[in-house]
């Protein structure tokens, strides 16, 4: 074998430090700010994803990289959902229902803290637009299971639909819903925040 091809070898390892700054990333000890560099992440990788295969024009790349990338946007949603409900369904005294990968009844308690703590102010256009997407994300993916296998646990295959997804729609119409959801926590931080005093 050329030395081009790489094979496993003895004594590799998957996790090690090593000192070298330019290949190296930290793994966040707080829970929470790893939450937040988490959410930032499934986001990026997404879009970088879709940047990459559309500028590449290779079709195989699309077809073979949609699952991943439409996985963490929907996880990026899932887990945005989940930090914010974390962190203001107490102040609002919203109850949290048990907790899975169903994305709408996360919206529907995101939803209800933000009537509790913004009220009529919010923005009612953005947020039957985010309702939309994410309703969506649920249709077509109700349990973050349809993008990571093709079958179910019982082995029955899963039904998607079909078609020539716009991954640079897709892409964009996420910057919006990124922008709301950062616009959401900041806005409701600031009034938590002025509540205190």
């Amino acid at each position: 074998m050329g030395n081009d091809y790489r094979w496993p070898a003895t004594g590799d390892k998957a996790f090690k430090i090593e000192f070298r700054s330019w290949g190296n990333a930290d793994i966040e000890m707080c829970a929470t700010r790893r939450m937040y560099l988490m959410i930032s992440g499934y986001k990026l990788i997404a879009d970088q994803a879709v940047d990459q295969i559309v500028a590449s024009r290779d079709r195989y790349a699309r077809d073979t990289m949609v699952y991943p990338i439409f996985f963490n946007y929907r996880h990026f949603i899932e887990i945005s959902l989940k930090a914010f409900i974390d962190e203001f369904a107490e102040e609002a005294n919203v109850t949290v229902g048990k907790k899975n990968h169903q994305l709408m009844p996360l919206w529907k308690t995101y939803g209800l803290i933000i009537d509790e703590i913004i009220g009529a102010d919010r923005d009612k256009n953005a947020g039957e637009s985010v309702n939309s997407v994410i309703s969506e994300f649920d249709k077509f993916d109700p349990n973050s299971f349809a993008m990571r296998y093709p079958t179910d646990v019982k082995g029955k295959q899963i039904v998607l639909p079909h078609g020539a997804f716009d991954l640079m729609g897709l892409k964009d119409v996420m910057e919006g819903v990124e922008n709301f959801f950062n616009g959401s926590l900041s806005y409701v931080s600031e009034l938590v925040a002025a509540s205190e005093y």
